[in-house]
């Protein structure tokens, strides 16, 4: 099912990228203290966006960092209830999962009936499928979060397009857990510098 948002539902929308466990093994822990200190950055994040009026949240359905986010929705998402808070699961395609252990699959299902599914491509998988996924999500929301310090591949690249369409970018840089303002380029990262409550967005 595809979420149809107008523009002045796409003002109210967040989209979420980051890393995998190949690059983040903790990510493959979800008792380890690494991971509860990133998990509460990313449900901090989602808390602080809900209490501004976002009540979009897309996210992609890789491991790692995707499915902590979209965790982190659906907890809040049941704690504001009245806010109507929506979570679409971003699938890149029939078969992203194929060779997933049987706990994620069972961990994606969980997800799924706590969110609106949607295949960004109703196909198997293809090459690029992943980039057409994240590339729908940019271009569905106003927010991207990105749990991100400059390492090359999809997070990247999913920074820099948002970048282009000239989006609102929170970094939450995994290695000190300090929420960041995008403020120049990707390879750039010692130029982030650290919002506070007076940011001013919408």
């Amino acid at each position: 099912m595809m979420l149809h948002v107008t523009p002045g539902e796409m003002k109210c929308s967040v989209a979420f990228t980051g890393y995998r466990p190949s690059k983040l093994p903790f990510l493959n822990n979800p008792d380890s203290a690494q991971y509860k200190l990133l998990y509460h950055a990313v449900y901090s994040e989602v808390e602080r966006l809900i209490n501004r009026g976002y009540r979009f949240f897309l996210t992609g359905g890789a491991l790692g960092c995707d499915l902590m986010a979209a965790e982190a929705v659906i907890r809040l998402k049941k704690k504001y209830r009245k806010k109507n808070v929506a979570h679409e699961l971003c699938l890149p395609c029939f078969n992203h999962d194929v060779k997933w252990s049987e706990k994620d699959k069972e961990r994606l299902e969980e997800i799924k009936k706590s969110s609106i599914v949607t295949y960004v491509s109703d196909t198997e998988y293809f090459n690029g499928c992943m980039q057409k996924r994240n590339q729908y999500m940019v271009d569905t929301s106003s927010v991207l979060i990105a749990v991100y310090d400059g390492m090359s591949g999809g997070t990247k690249n999913t920074v820099e397009y948002a970048k282009k369409k000239d989006k609102k970018i929170i970094v939450i840089r995994p290695g000190d857990m300090i929420r960041m303002q995008f403020i120049d380029t990707a390879e750039d990262i010692e130029q982030l510098i650290l919002m506070d409550e007076t940011d001013g967005w919408d």
